[in-house]
């Protein structure tokens, strides 16, 4: 059952630190509208009006067009009458109050009601003054629909954001075999770097000869330095990266005997195999703190020189949050990927661990939380084996870990703990025996050392196919090794939300609460579908 309320939508932003709130009205009233936001803000009040003393629903059921649960009376402080924009010690639980009026009588106690009982709805969000809907054209009136729509056109306009030079390997008969992208994350010329790409899944051909084809898909100028072509020899079960991006080879070691994420579900199942039956730390959470869970390791048979090893990548939801974040810059845009060009690469890669858009790292000492790393950018096309060294010389039969990082942004297939690992690997370089782009050019002088001397892929299509010579008879890993960096392209024509970029820049979590908000208007979209 659906009811559409003749009610305005106004969107606003997480933000902490501001004094004033703004009420939002829910315009979809469904079963799963009403469910989905009850998700983010749990505290469901049910009043006559908004001047009136509100009840508290608890136990809250909504199904078949049916909301039950059991009326008492609300001891939060309540001065709130139905104000835009107001104070927030006029109503300090807001911020997770799902706020329902009926005209239906309230006694304490056992209540039932239909959907076509409810008369309206308003949740709650800090005021940051102009909202970033605002900039691009959604104003106070809008319906329901066109609202959720324009929330989800600014969001999945396109899944563009952080994956660079993808890598295909030429099978025998010509088709492209998928392996993922180099130097994801690098988008900026000041986060220049080499990356290493280990290939999987390879098919022999005749000759002995490997064929590569470093293309550009997305709206973006790549500029690569330099492409090698590695072979590495190892007695150990995985080939990853640890935290300096070097190679490294490893058993899997001990997986956890326990893992709980921050709202006590158990996802242990979910983290103990490589089986792309991912945890994807997308729990509502909260906007005090990054989405984590917790792990217990039996550390018995494990040495204190250990590694904590993930399989994951970055999430396609982190891409769509990045998308919308761009679009705030308006026709700015192409100027502050100028700036930030020559910007402070220790200081952008602080926030990223700060944000959590990096998956950071803790072991519990002493009833603490200890900082021991973070998991840096991967890319989200396709998973990555990487490391961090953990000292377990302090602890005892068991370790905690904890794994945090914003609403959603990454996908973790298997967590595991090993002391048997190496960097000192045998290597071999393969030479390239051609390069060229997609008009036939030969690159191959551009490529072949780190000169900062670029090979430019500045569209969609373009392309650097290159042919290495490898024998027939080696039986190691091979690794893709390329340096670079990429910028972003966009021509979007609202302008810049420079107030809402600056609660932004102001704001602790503020992409972690961009995250969480958004990704409540996207199912408040496909309930409204429904």
């Amino acid at each position: 059952m659906k009811k559409i309320l003749s009610l305005s939508l106004l969107f606003v932003l997480f933000l902490s630190g501001c004094i004033y709130y703004r009420s939002t009205e829910i315009a979809v009233v469904t079963d799963e509208s009403i469910n989905t936001i009850v998700k983010y803000k749990p505290l469901v009040l049910l009043g006559k009006n908004l001047y009136s003393e509100p009840k508290r629903i608890d136990n809250l059921k909504v199904n078949d067009g049916v909301i039950t649960g059991n009326l008492s009376n609300y001891s939060g402080r309540y001065l709130y009458s139905g104000q835009n924009s107001f104070l927030k010690n006029k109503f300090r639980d807001a911020l997770v109050v799902t706020y329902l009026t009926t005209n239906k009588e309230l006694v304490n106690g056992p209540i039932t009601l239909t959907l076509a009982d409810i008369n309206g709805g308003l949740i709650y969000e800090r005021d940051p003054g102009k909202t970033a809907l605002a900039t691009a054209g959604v104003t106070v009136g809008v319906t329901a629909g066109a609202f959720v729509g324009a929330v989800v056109v600014l969001v999945i306009r396109a899944i563009i954001a952080c994956n660079c030079p993808y890598v295909a390997v030429i099978n025998p008969d010509g088709t492209e075999n998928f392996q993922g992208s180099l130097f994801p994350g690098s988008m900026f010329t000041m986060l220049e770097r080499n990356d290493n790409l280990v290939l999987s899944n390879l098919q022999p051909s005749a000759s002995g000869a490997i064929e590569i084809k470093v293309y550009n898909e997305l709206e973006e100028v790549q500029y690569i330095d330099n492409i090698q072509l590695t072979g590495v020899n190892h007695d150990y079960e995985n080939l990853g990266l640890n935290e300096l991006g070097e190679l490294i080879a490893f058993n899997k070691g001990t997986l956890p005997i326990s893992a709980k994420a921050q709202n006590g579900v158990d996802v242990l199942q979910s983290l103990s195999a490589r089986d792309d039956i991912d945890y994807s730390f997308d729990e509502v959470g909260t906007e005090e703190e990054l989405n984590s869970i917790e792990l217990t390791f039996n550390t018995k048979n494990v040495g204190d020189k250990a590694q904590l090893v993930i399989r994951g990548q970055q999430s396609e939801w982190l891409e769509q949050t990045a998308e919308y974040f761009f679009q705030q810059f308006g026709t700015y845009f192409p100027t502050w990927v100028d700036k930030m060009n020559d910007g402070d690469s220790d200081k952008y890669n602080q926030n990223a661990i700060d944000q959590g858009i990096s998956m950071n790292a803790f072991v519990k000492q002493n009833g603490e939380w200890q900082y021991v790393g973070s998991f840096n950018n991967v890319g989200t096309v396709a998973k990555r084996d990487i490391t961090l060294p953990i000292d377990l010389s302090a602890f005892g039969d068991e370790v905690e870990v904890k794994l945090e990082c914003a609403h959603a942004f990454w996908d973790v297939d298997q967590v595991s703990l090993t002391s048997e690992w190496s960097t000192e690997l045998k290597t071999t370089k393969f030479p390239a025996l051609s390069a060229v782009n997609e008009l036939g050019e030969d690159v191959s002088a551009t490529i072949a050392a780190v000169d900062k001397n670029y090979v430019t892929q500045a569209e969609k299509g373009t392309y650097t196919m290159l042919k290495f010579d490898v024998p027939q008879d080696f039986k190691g890993n091979l690794v893709l090794n390329a340096g670079g960096f990429y910028n972003h392209v966009r021509d979007y024509k609202n302008e810049p939300n420079k107030k809402y970029l600056k609660e932004l820049k102001n704001t602790e979590l503020s992409t972690h609460n961009m995250s969480r908000l958004l990704s409540m208007y996207a199912l408040l979209q496909t309930a409204s579908a429904n």
